[in-house]
């Protein structure tokens, strides 16, 4: 599920949204409310530091376990130091400065990632069942976002992990919808 943040109303709806979508997955009481403040703070920054973005929530399922992810994405200014901007009490728009340390105190897990001039994504997730076992394996992520005006993304992803390595395919449907979703998929009868 992805939400644009663009005015302040939009703020309380990203977290309606993530809410809704964390309870129908299961998630219980305690973890909805952790979900609904990182799901604020993130929509906050979003329209506050980078002047309107995206607030995209799904479920994951690797070597962490099984949860909720939370992905913050803008195209703002950007963050020189990271690891400033993540310590309680820093602040460069006068406010508290404790959003991010909020976000890291609610989440299993934080990630931050930010270029000056070109924007900032932030993964926040929140484990519902530990996995039994940490195997050893490659970390990575992905979103594929809807084209404006579409209801299907034209681009996919897969990963493989066997005995004679990992693959990573990445998929461009060569346009968007519908269209460019079943020539990334492959879908049979396609071909040409």
């Amino acid at each position: 599920m992805d939400t644009p943040i663009a005015d302040p109303s939009q703020v309380s709806e990203g977290r309606r949204l993530a809410v809704e979508f964390a309870r129908k997955s299961g998630v219980d009481d305690a973890g909805l409310a952790r979900i609904a403040l990182v799901a604020t703070e993130m929509a906050t920054n979003i329209l506050k530091h980078g002047g309107g973005g995206t607030l995209v929530v799904d479920r994951f399922d690797d070597a962490d376990g099984q949860g909720i992810e939370l992905m913050a994405l803008d195209r703002g200014a950007g963050m020189a130091d990271v690891a400033s901007c993540l310590a309680d009490g820093y602040s460069t728009a006068g406010s508290p400065g404790t959003g991010f340390g909020a976000m890291t105190r609610q989440s299993d897990r934080l990630a931050v990632f930010s270029r000056p001039a070109l924007g900032t994504a932030v993964m926040a997730r929140l484990i519902v069942e530990p996995a039994a076992r940490v195997p050893p394996g490659t970390e990575l992520g992905a979103v594929n976002a809807v084209y404006p005006g579409e209801t299907v993304c034209g681009d996919h992803w897969a990963f493989g992990s066997g005995k004679t390595g990992r693959t990573l395919l990445v998929a461009d449907g060569s346009g968007h919808g519908s269209e460019a979703a079943r020539a990334s998929l492959g879908t049979p009868g396609d071909r040409t």
